[in-house]
């Protein structure tokens, strides 16, 4: 070469990027939008699509008396906090959990009427079968004991002994107590002659637990895949 040979200058020249660099943005730019959506997802909260006759639907609870429905609404309002329902599906399965929960426990805490309800029968079982009174004296007897008023007032007289029974609730214990029995001796039978439909109570407890449990995952596995397909990064 005759010459020599001279190149622009190249200092004010942008270059490209690598190849396969340019179409592929770094995981620090696409973390913040990704996270943005999941902040979204978890304020979004409840479902307000809903019309109020609708709501009233959901959250209007079936209460036997003495159930106060200001604890279901307390119950209805901390379940939906924690399930964040975002569509109508979410909204159902919601009301489902709850009464499920409260279905259950209302089963549970019959087991207790249950028995009570068994008492009278359990003394006057004592009475008649264990200390061998008519069957009309157990029942006077039993009146005694549980402070039952009658038109028309009984002695009631312990024939083994030719001993009069005593009037008082106190009384009825220390009699039965030189009889060889135990006032918890009529808990005690009333829970064996309850063991029937306590089974029957604790079986369907169980099954709205299996049901609430089964309800449970499906709200989650609804929210994860939920949360995977917002996490997925847009495509052009």
């Amino acid at each position: 070469m005759g010459a020599e040979e001279t190149f622009p200058i190249l200092d004010d020249v942008v270059l490209p990027p690598a190849k396969g660099r340019a179409a592929r943005p770094s995981k620090s730019d696409v973390d913040p939008i990704q996270k943005e959506k999941k902040v979204s997802l978890e304020r979004s909260g409840r479902f307000d699509k809903g019309s109020d006759s609708l709501r009233r639907l959901f959250s209007t609870p079936s209460l036997m008396k003495g159930e106060q429905s200001h604890v279901y609404d307390e119950l209805y309002t901390q379940v939906e906090e924690v399930v964040q329902p975002q569509d109508v599906f979410d909204q159902m399965m919601l009301t489902d959990v709850t009464n499920h929960f409260w279905e259950q426990q209302r089963y549970r805490r019959c087991t207790g009427t249950v028995i009570n309800s068994k008492r009278r029968a359990a003394l006057e079982k004592i009475f008649h079968e264990g200390i061998g009174l008519n069957d009309a004296d157990a029942k006077t007897a039993a009146d005694i004991y549980f402070g039952v008023a009658r038109l028309e007032e009984r002695e009631v007289t312990d024939y083994s002994t030719q001993v009069r029974m005593p009037t008082t609730r106190a009384g009825i214990v220390h009699f039965m107590e030189q009889q060889g029995f135990l006032e918890s001796d009529i808990d005690r039978i009333a829970t064996e002659t309850s063991v029937d439909t306590l089974a029957d109570l604790e079986n369907l407890a169980l099954k709205h637990e299996i049901r609430r449990k089964a309800t449970v995952w499906e709200l989650e596995r609804r929210r994860k895949k939920r949360n995977k397909q917002l996490m997925k990064p847009a495509r052009d």
